[in-house]
């Protein structure tokens, strides 16, 4: 794709930025960075030289920051398995097909969060997309996590573990709880790893200039996670206020993955108690998402895709929904899966629309009121400038 020096008008702008939409905007971009914007009428423009979006939003490029790229996100039992054990030839087309999923509804950049060939780490796109990896996920010996990591024995130093990767990873993936149970609501599990070994981990990943997020559900296991200095909390199911207030006070992101659950309810062969358990596991989330919102929590959007019924691209969309469930605007849930997930990421050229940023965004028909549900027929991609091909 050639660069082009262009403009672009747009009758509403969310820059992912201010609290506020923006109205009759121009965008000018020069070698695929965004050197002006500013407030016109349309009238007052020369449509000939300019690209005419005034029936549209204008957003960020999209991130997702929780993904598991090398499955698919079937909900057949059979199909999840044989792609748990695929070579990385069958891997890689899972990939390449997920990836062009995420490029349709405007996710220009994901991090994923582990698979347990490490395949993702000798992935390359074909096309323009931020992909951040960490390989194999770390889990304790015999506790969850062998569909997507290595375990660390007893006799493991974990920071050998990580120290290993060092040069292809962008993060590191700890799993420090089991799953939510659908058959006792609010069931903790037991932390995997205690204080010290996760400081040590996270001590270890800083010294290498990597992140550190960590799955963890309940009220210990995420103390222990958010004690040792972890950057972000993958799920956080039932982790209560206090943990939240840690959260706020101490800058760690939360990644809250909402749409796992109701995917189960809608995809899942599930008992009657199993089915209401799941419902009141989501309406308790949702419940904790907007606590965390009063007390400034930052939240990055990530959907956990690949996961059972999690569908790379579509589940994106459903998560945006969820936090407008959750008491989040549309600019908000914007700012999650855009800013905030930059920042998170470390993406510094993306997630916002700004003088000198990256000239990534995308334009969707109508009002930013309808701009969530418009993501299923985007109108516009550009990336680094150039014009994608849906």
């Amino acid at each position: 794709m050639k660069i082009k020096d262009i403009s672009v008008f747009c009758s509403w702008l969310i820059d992912g930025l201010s609290d506020k939409i923006q109205e009759n905007v121009l965008l000018t971009f020069k070698n695929g960075f965004i050197s002006k914007i500013e407030s016109v009428k349309k009238e007052d423009l020369s449509i000939d030289s300019v690209f005419d979006f005034s029936n549209c939003t204008i957003l960020p490029g999209f991130i997702d920051s929780h993904v598991h790229l090398f499955m698919s996100g079937d909900h057949v039992l059979e199909n999840r398995k044989v792609e748990q054990n695929n070579d990385y030839n069958k891997t890689k087309e899972i990939i390449d097909n997920n990836v062009r999923k995420h490029i349709k509804r405007g996710i220009v950049a994901v991090r994923d969060a582990g698979d347990n060939r490490g395949y993702t780490l000798n992935y390359k796109p074909q096309i323009p997309f931020y992909l951040n990896k960490c390989g194999k996920a770390l889990y304790k010996e015999g506790r969850y996590g062998n569909f997507i990591g290595t375990p660390v024995s007893y006799y493991d130093l974990i920071s050998e573990l990580i120290l290993r990767e060092r040069n292809k990873i962008n993060h590191i993936k700890i799993i420090n709880s089991g799953i939510n149970s659908l058959t006792e609501f609010g069931k903790e599990t037991k932390p995997q790893f205690n204080e010290q070994e996760l400081s040590e981990a996270v001590f270890t990943a800083k010294s290498i200039g990597a992140k550190v997020m960590v799955h963890a559900n309940g009220r210990m296991p995420v103390e222990i996670s958010i004690k040792s200095g972890c950057h972000s909390i993958e799920h956080g199911y039932f982790m209560g206020i206090d943990n939240l207030k840690k959260m706020a006070d101490f800058n760690i992101f939360w990644v809250p993955t909402v749409y796992p659950i109701k995917a189960y309810l809608e995809k899942g062969k599930l008992s009657k108690l199993e089915s209401d358990n799941a419902a009141r596991i989501l309406e308790h989330q949702l419940e904790q998402i907007f606590q965390a919102k009063r007390l400034g929590v930052k939240i990055a959007l990530g959907t956990d895709s690949g996961s059972f019924g999690v569908l790379h691209g579509d589940s994106f969309i459903c998560e945006l929904k969820l936090l407008l469930n959750a008491g989040f605007s549309v600019v908000e849930a914007v700012k999650s899966a855009t800013i905030n997930a930059s920042i998170l990421l470390g993406l510094d050229e993306i997630g916002s629309i700004a003088k000198g940023k990256q000239a990534t965004f995308i334009a969707v028909k109508g009002h930013p009121s309808h701009s969530i549900e418009s993501l299923q027929n985007i109108e516009a991609l550009y990336i680094r400038g150039c014009l994608h091909d849906q």
